[in-house]
């Protein structure tokens, strides 16, 4: 499953943590409605739409389902509790549109946002839940006061002595517990889709916590009776509506358990429970969700990044590689490889799959990929006649599918709606690049495909460079490259006029250039390293349509 999703009101830290669970989807183009046209979370998704504010409700009702028709959102995430109602409000409309809201009914909305509500409903489900009351002489001290409204730790008030008691008296505001003295606090996050089922659960000690936001935490298998506490909340909630992300805080003070916090939107900290390879959005978008891992901990630091400042406004077009740009070229070589050895295991007498696997790609990283079978040969003897049947299955293998990387659908699809054309250029035999381009989905977003082999000539040429350009129907100062090698892709496009270029660094790719050779090779200013993948494009491109 793939599509368009947007993020409300995500321009934060909990809207961040959305825009990335979506966007390690592959396929999904990922969306900010923000009311604040710059804000954190619109550098790391695929475009941000400014929004009326809340308070505008009619202004905000209609620029929200514009966005929705034209983007052709299909999943809408609320990332606070303050857009919830309108989302509640506009639900049947923005269904009537093919937009599926992950927004809970108004019972449970109701129990998240009064903590009083919560712990009584809570108590009358038999539920584990401290004694709650709203008036405080009904406690023993030491008591804890949260702001029945509340969120997070803020506004907490600590009651020890009988004087400090009588000031709150009459403050119906808060809810009142026991003051626990020692205890553990774990936090949950998961999902509950449709049909009502939960999201696979794994509850996180919160070991360090800065500003209400979670920090450090250490990851934690279920055990029986929180199971059982979790299980029985999900039985609850689900009858009365409850769909989407959730949030549940629970205290634990040796063999007892209390569940604290029942929030019915996405935790602020939930990017570590997504860094334990657990997603909730995963869940309810139809993904197969890992098993949660079990690391030693979770940790969540601040990552700093020096945006560059390019002029790009002339820019109308992206020229892209292939190979460990667009495709994973060594997983394609593999599943090329598996259908060599389904077809000459037995007539070559070839060792099992996971040996022979093994033996090819251990010469594959040791940079002899020209020489593949030549080397397996050599170093087992073989015949002569072997090596060149070897050959010949590998060039006629064609994998039904070919591995695009996963950031390459919801950019080429963006740039496309940002107005920007597209071509791909690529060297390696225009047979093979073409079986390539037939088994996989490239095509349909590119404006034009140039094969050197068809030229007769090889990048960095400038004369490749030019004939990508000629069909886009523009100048090469009005086009970026975009590829992994400094030499053939960056500084061939650059001498060539382009106006940028762009290399993207490709986990187990081919090339990997430090930073030295590169500043040897390309033009201070001309050249820009994509470090975690393509979607760093849309932080300097912003097309015409944007």
């Amino acid at each position: 499953m793939s599509g368009t999703a947007l993020v409300l009101c995500g321009g934060g830290l909990t809207g961040l943590a959305l825009v990335r669970a979506l966007r390690a989807l592959p396929g999904w183009r990922v969306l900010v409605g923000d009311s604040f046209s710059e804000n954190l979370a619109s550098y790391e998704a695929h475009a941000n739409h400014r929004l009326p504010l809340l308070s505008d409700a009619a202004a905000f009702d209609e620029r929200l389902q514009v966005l929705c028709r034209a983007e052709g959102v299909r999943e809408i995430f609320p990332a606070t509790q303050m857009e919830q109602q309108a989302l509640l409000r506009l639900r049947p409309a923005l269904q009537a549109l093919g937009c599926r809201v992950w927004v809970s009914d108004p019972p449970v909305q109701r129990l998240a946002a009064d903590k009083l509500l919560l712990c009584q409903w809570l108590a009358e489900h038999q539920l584990p839940v401290l004694p709650s009351h709203d008036d405080v002489r009904l406690g023993e001290l030491p008591l804890l006061g949260k702001p029945r409204d509340g969120w997070g730790g803020r506004g907490l008030v600590r009651l020890t002595e009988a004087a400090d008691r009588d000031a709150w008296l009459q403050e119906r505001g808060f809810v009142w517990q026991p003051l626990l003295q020692a205890f553990d606090e774990y936090s949950i996050d998961f999902a509950i889709d449709d049909p009502g089922q939960a999201s696979p659960m794994q509850p996180r000690q919160r070991l360090r916590q800065l500003g209400g936001f979670c920090m450090l935490a250490e990851p934690r298998a279920m055990w029986p009776a929180l199971e059982r506490a979790m299980k029985g909340l999900v039985d609850a909630l689900a009858p009365l509506g409850a769909r989407g992300l959730f949030n549940v805080q629970v205290l634990v003070s040796g063999e007892q358990l209390w569940i604290s916090d029942v929030n019915a939107r996405v935790g602020t900290s939930m990017p570590l429970t997504l860094a334990a390879g657990l997603s909730p959005v995963a869940f309810l978008l139809g993904h197969s969700n890992q098993a949660p891992q079990l690391p030693a901990r979770t940790v969540r630091v601040m990552r700093e990044r020096a945006l560059p400042k390019l002029n790009l406004d002339e820019v109308r077009g992206l020229v892209f590689d292939l190979d460990d740009c667009l495709l994973d070229q060594k997983r394609w070589m593999l599943d090329k490889l598996a259908l060599t050895w389904e077809s000459q295991q037995t007539p070559l007498g070839l060792p099992d799959w996971p040996t022979w696997r093994d033996e090819l790609l251990l010469i594959l990283e040791e940079g002899e990929r020209a020489r593949w079978f030549d080397r397996w040969c050599e170093r087992h003897s073989a015949l002569e006649t072997t090596r060149q049947a070897l050959i010949e299955a590998y060039r006629a293998a064609q994998p039904a599918s070919a591995p695009l990387y996963d950031d390459v659908a919801a950019c080429l699809a963006q740039l496309r709606r940002q107005g920007y054309k597209l071509a791909l250029l690529s060297d390696n035999p225009a047979s093979s690049q073409r079986a390539k381009l037939a088994a996989c989905e490239l095509p349909q977003w590119l404006d034009a495909v140039v094969l050197s082999g068809d030229l007769g000539l090889r990048k960095p040429a400038a004369a490749c460079f030019e004939a990508a350009a000629a069909p886009l129907g523009l100048e090469p100062q009005q086009l970026v490259m975009v590829g992994d090698h400094p030499w053939r892709d960056a500084r061939g496009a650059l001498d060539a006029g382009y106006r940028h270029a762009f290399l993207v660094r490709r986990e187990g790719g081919f090339f990997n250039f430090g930073h030295d050779s590169l500043a040897n090779w390309l033009p201070d200013g001309r050249w820009t390293a994509l470090h975690e993948g393509l979607w760093e494009l849309h932080w300097v491109l912003k097309g015409r349509a944007a």
